[in-house]
């Protein structure tokens, strides 16, 4: 038997609980198609506490296509703090790099900055760097300072040339925004001449 219960409670602090838990995650991660069947329906159960157990069993697993349908399954989700854990998964260094880049564009088109952010990071994983010159644009500073540092430099001429093409082109909402920021961040006071 798997020994849920020991001495009739399991508690998360012991290491009892340390052992049950393992145990479960090595019933769920079997290789038998039952059990994969069953955590990728919770990957997409209803419940978002579901969702969220099932997605980090298999995140953990190692299995780089049931990693990524329980990422793409995270960002997916209506709720943003699954989405944002989906994008931290995508950006840690375990995920396996052609993961990376294969949902990368979903973080960069996600309207949460947080993500974005990930993508960052995820970008600088993966080598990504027309990714991470265009994030330098982006219309949240938090997100430019992020692929700014992931670059390894703070602006430069060809940013900020880059972000007066833009300006010149008369932008949509976001492209103005962001490069703007970019400007006011690293740019010199002839750039608004």
């Amino acid at each position: 038997g798997v020994g849920l219960v020991e001495s009739g409670r399991a508690s998360r602090s012991t290491s009892a609980g340390a052992r049950v838990r393992a145990s479960i995650r090595a019933l769920l991660l079997d290789d038998d198609p039952r059990c994969r069947a069953a955590l990728d329906a919770g990957v997409h159960a209803d419940s978002a506490a579901v969702r969220a157990a099932a997605a980090r069993c298999v995140v953990g697993a190692g299995h780089a296509a049931s990693i990524a349908r329980a990422i793409e399954a995270g960002l997916d989700d209506v709720q943003l703090w699954r989405r944002v854990w989906a994008a931290h998964e995508l950006a840690r260094s375990s995920t396996p790099p052609a993961v990376v880049a294969a949902l990368l564009p979903r973080l960069v088109a996600d309207r949460a900055a947080a993500l974005r952010r990930a993508a960052a990071r995820g970008a600088a994983r993966v080598g990504a760097t027309a990714v991470l010159e265009a994030l330098t644009l982006d219309e949240a500073a938090s997100v430019r300072v992020m692929a700014r540092a992931q670059l390894g430099r703070a602006g430069g001429d060809e940013q900020r040339e880059r972000a007066r093409a833009i300006l010149r082109a008369n932008p949509q909402r976001r492209a103005l925004l962001g490069a703007l920021g970019a400007l006011a961040e690293i740019g010199r006071p002839d750039d608004f001449a």
